[in-house]
């Protein structure tokens, strides 16, 4: 009994998880806007420092340049 009792509301949960989103929902979400630096990935190694490798913080990349949204 508690074992059909436990399929039955995971299949509703699954259920429910699978339904579409409403269209207005898609269209209205937020774009990414294209950024003035360039995608790419760096692993540093180390401790930080610039004699490391690692960057000074004048050339780290503005934090409100990561995450720009076209929210128009």
């Amino acid at each position: 009994m508690f074992f059909q009792t436990v399929l039955t509301v995971f299949f509703f949960i699954a259920l429910v998880a699978s339904l579409p989103f409403p269209i207005d929902i898609v269209q209205t979400s937020q774009k990414l806007q294209p950024r003035d630096y360039p995608d790419q990935y760096t692993l540093y190694l180390g401790d930080g420092s610039t004699n490391d490798g690692w960057p000074s913080i004048d050339q780290w990349m503005p934090f409100d340049d990561l995450y720009v949204f076209d929210l128009d």
